[in-house]
Order: C-alpha cells, then structure tokens, then sequence
C-alpha cells in the first residue's frame, strides 16, 4: 500500500513538473511571438473568429487612442470604423453587406484608407489564415508612396499655375466623355472661355497679378461646376469646360451663370471672360465640335466684352 501511494506521488510530481514545463514552455513562446511581431514596423492585428485579440505596438504609435486591446472593445470600436471611403481602397463594407474582413480574403494587392482625427494613413492590407479561426492582419504603410504618386499625378495632369487640369488631362477625359456619349447617345457640349484682355492686363500688371487673376477665376468657376463636369487649361490663357449630359442650350445657361458670377466679383477679380460654347452630337467629329467652340470664343472677343456666343 505504501508503495501505491509513493508511486501515485510519483506520478502527480511527474504531472506537476510536465504541466510547469508546459506553462513555462507556453509562456516563453508567447513572449518570443510578442517580441517578433513587435521588432516590426507594420501592423500587426491578430483575430480570432473576427474579433481582434491582439495588436502589436505598431499600432499603437497610429492609434493612440488606445492603450489595449481591451480599451478598444470596451468603447465597442472596430479598426473598420476609421476606413475611410475611397476608389479602389477596402471599405468597412460593401453596398451587398459583405464585411471588409471577408473581401480581404480574396482580395489582391488590397489597400485601406484609413483617417485617425485629422491625419490620413494609406496602407497595403493582407491577411494569413493562422489556423484555429484565428487570422494575421498586416498592414504596412504605404503613405509617402501615395503622396508621391499624387505629386507625380498632379504634375502630369495639372495645370501649375490654375490647378485645374491640363491639357493632357482634358485629351484623357474627352476622349473618355465621347466614349460614353457615343455609348449611350447623348450630348455633351464644350464651353470655352478666357479672359477678356488678358494681353493687356499682363502688359499693365505683370505675370504674378496675372497668374492671380486667373487662378483665382478658376477657383470661382470650380465652385460653380458639377462634380461630372471637367475644367481645364486648353492652350494659353484658353480654359475649356466639358459638360457631360448636357445639350446647347444647357451649356448656354452654365456659360450665362458663369459669365454673371465673374462679372460680379470685381472686388476680387477686375475681370470679364468670354465664352464659346459647342455640342457634341452622336456621331459627330469630336474636332468638329472644338473648332466649333474655338471659333465662337472668337467672334465673343471680337464683340467686345464678357460675350458668349453660341457654335
């Protein structure tokens, strides 16, 4: 009987001391887990069955508002709930329902727009399967990458002076305006305008008045497009407008708003423009129709002033 007992000790140490190597042996391995994806810049979000379970320090240095896991669940917020909505970038959840975690999975070359109080982050976005229902989140910064590709853009695309578009930009968008308009047999029409004595205002005040003059000017008529319409630089101090899904008559009322607006901010802007207007129908030549505003912006300015005349 002694022996029975001594052997059953035995036996519960064996198990005591295994059951410690484990927990030690378990520990250690979690500290090491803690301290890889720690050493990294990305950040690290592990979920299991959807719900975020751990976070690396990463991202706390962008979350800051944060100081664990934890804190985040108890003011019930989702890293989801600071994706921002934008073209080609993962949103918090499609128009069909379907969750961002569930288009990750598929999902190649995945991006986040992501706003934390007044700063914007853009991030690469992948996930691992870990195995377990849990999954490995890593997102990488991708920001400057971003803001370089705009600085690219823009300088490619953009007029310097005006910001509005160039003329590359205006050749891209037409070309594409013609293909819907083709498509789906509708008009879009073309107003042309430029400021009225341009040559001699540059003559009396010089280039950065001038340059002032007109960037403020494009400001104004900005405000005053659709969000569908386009503004860009043509040629020189020429400026064109294409107005999708309008007719003639419809640009004649942009061009008669416009021409109103310019003529009545002389506090600001001691300018008048003239404006050509032209409309593009199915199965038109599209030079046709620029001719066509080109040609009315020029019978405008040999009328005089702040004129608009149809072509």
């Amino acid at each position: 009987m002694m022996i029975d007992v001594v052997t059953l000790m035995g036996v519960v140490t064996v198990i005591v001391v295994l059951l410690i190597v484990f927990i030690l042996f378990t520990f250690k391995r979690k500290q090491y887990h803690f301290e890889a994806i720690n050493t990294t810049s990305d950040v690290i979000l592990i979920y299991e069955n959807k719900r975020l379970v751990e976070a690396n320090k990463a991202f706390y240095t962008y979350f800051s508002q944060f100081t664990s896991v934890e804190d985040m669940h108890k003011k019930d917020e989702c890293i989801s709930d600071y994706f921002e909505d934008a073209e080609g970038y993962i949103q918090a959840q499609t128009l069909e329902g379907v969750s961002w975690m569930d288009v990750l999975k598929e999902a190649k070359n995945a991006k986040v727009k992501v706003g934390i109080g007044k700063k914007k982050y853009y991030f690469s976005i992948k996930a691992t399967n870990l195995g377990q229902n849990r999954v490995a989140v890593v997102l990488s910064d991708i920001s400057k990458e971003i803001e370089y590709k705009e600085e690219i853009r823009q300088l490619t695309y953009q007029d310097a002076i005006t910001h509005v578009g160039n003329r590359r930009h205006f050749d891209i968008k037409l070309k594409n305006e013609i293909a819907v308009a083709q498509r789906y047999q509708h008009s879009i029409s073309l107003v042309m305008l430029e400021i009225d004595d341009f040559d001699n205002l540059y003559e009396i005040h010089g280039e950065i008045f001038t340059n002032r003059l007109q960037l403020a000017s494009a400001k104004l008529i900005s405000s005053l497009l659709r969000e569908v319409d386009v503004f860009c630089r043509f040629s020189g101090t020429k400026f064109i407008i294409i107005l999708p899904f309008t007719d003639l008559e419809g640009a004649r009322k942009v061009a008669q708003k416009l021409s109103f607006a310019v003529a009545s901010s002389q506090k600001v802007l001691p300018i008048t423009m003239s404006f050509g207007v032209a409309t593009y129908h199915y199965g038109d030549e599209i030079d046709l129709c620029l001719s066509k505003a080109d040609d009315a912006l020029a019978k405008a300015k040999e009328m005089g002033t702040n004129r608009i005349v149809l072509g």
